[in-house]
């Protein structure tokens, strides 16, 4: 079982992504801005960090930056639904993964799956 931070202020999403991965037994943590994210992992670091690019206050490739500088090892999932022209961004700072809002469900599980694996 690992640890997945979920940083998305829509609950929509968040929803969505407990959804999908309600079967695999992971600790689902959900934060709703990059502050909060930032905050609960450093208090308690998860396996997998799953953060969207459009936050209120600190934004995702902001969150992108600091955990990659203090945590260079952290595996990360970016998504975007508003800007994907980020998406880029996040991939050169280092995120295993991009994803643009709506996903396709089964990608977006198998990305999941491969990067806890890969602990």
């Amino acid at each position: 079982m690992a640890r997945i931070l979920v940083i998305d202020d829509d609950s929509i999403i968040r929803e969505t992504i407990k959804a999908i991965l309600k079967d695999s037994n992971h600790d689902i943590v959900e934060a709703i801005s990059g502050e909060e994210g930032l905050e609960f992992f450093r208090k308690e670091p998860a396996d997998l960090v799953i953060v969207d690019l459009v936050l209120p206050g600190i934004g995702g490739l902001d969150v992108i930056k600091e955990l990659k500088a203090d945590y260079p090892d952290i595996r990360m999932i970016a998504m975007s639904g508003y800007v994907p022209s980020q998406l880029p961004m996040a991939d050169v700072l280092g995120v295993n993964q991009v994803f643009s809002k709506p996903f396709d469900t089964s990608k977006f599980l198998w990305a999941v799956q491969e990067l806890v694996r890969a602990q």
